[in-house]
C-alpha cells in the first residue's frame, strides 16, 4: 500500500497558509514539521491531500507559557527567563535527574507520552515545544 500523501503549510489555517512542502507517510511529514519548526517556530500544520484532513500543529505561543510555569515549579527560575532559544546548562538543575523530572512533568501537562529517543532529544526549549508539537500532530486528540 502506498503512504497517503501530506502538505506541510505554515501558518494558522489552510487559506492563509504558506506552503513549505509535500511528504509521504505521516511520520516523515510529522518529522519534517518538526524539523522546519525547530529552525523557525511556527505554526504548522500538516494537510493531508487524499482525505482532506487538517491536522493542527501546537503553536509556540501557546505552550511557552505552560512551559515557563513547569521550568518555574521545577527549577525555581524566572519565567521570564525562559525561552524557546533556553538550553539544558542555563537553567540551575536541568542536569540528568532534572531532565528526568522535567519528562514527567511534561507527559503530566500536556497528557502524553514521551519514548526514550525524545527524552534525549529535548535539551532546549525549543526541541521541547517540537516533540510536544510531534506528539499532538500525530495524536490531535491528547
Amino acid at each position: 500500500m502506498k503512504p497517503q500523501k501530506y502538505d506541510i503549510f505554515s501558518g494558522r489555517t489552510k487559506e492563509n497558509a504558506v506552503w513549505m512542502d509535500a511528504i509521504e507517510g505521516l511520520e516523515a511529514a510529522s518529522a519534517r514539521m518538526r524539523a522546519l519548526a525547530v529552525k523557525q517556530p511556527g505554526p504548522y500544520f500538516v494537510f493531508c491531500t487524499g482525505t482532506n484532513t487538517i491536522l493542527n500543529s501546537v503553536d509556540p505561543a501557546e505552550v511557552l507559557p505552560k512551559l515557563r510555569e513547569i521550568f518555574k515549579e521545577l527549577f525555581n527560575v524566572d519565567p521570564h527567563l525562559v525561552s524557546l532559544d533556553t538550553q539544558a546548562p542555563d537553567i540551575p538543575g536541568w542536569d540528568s535527574i532534572g531532565h528526568l523530572s522535567l519528562c514527567g512533568a511534561l507527559e503530566d501537562a500536556f497528557e502524553l507520552r514521551l519514548d526514550i529517543s525524545e527524552y534525549t532529544e529535548m535539551n532546549t526549549v525549543r526541541a521541547i515545544v517540537s516533540v510536544i508539537d510531534l506528539k499532538k500532530t500525530q495524536h490531535p486528540e491528547n
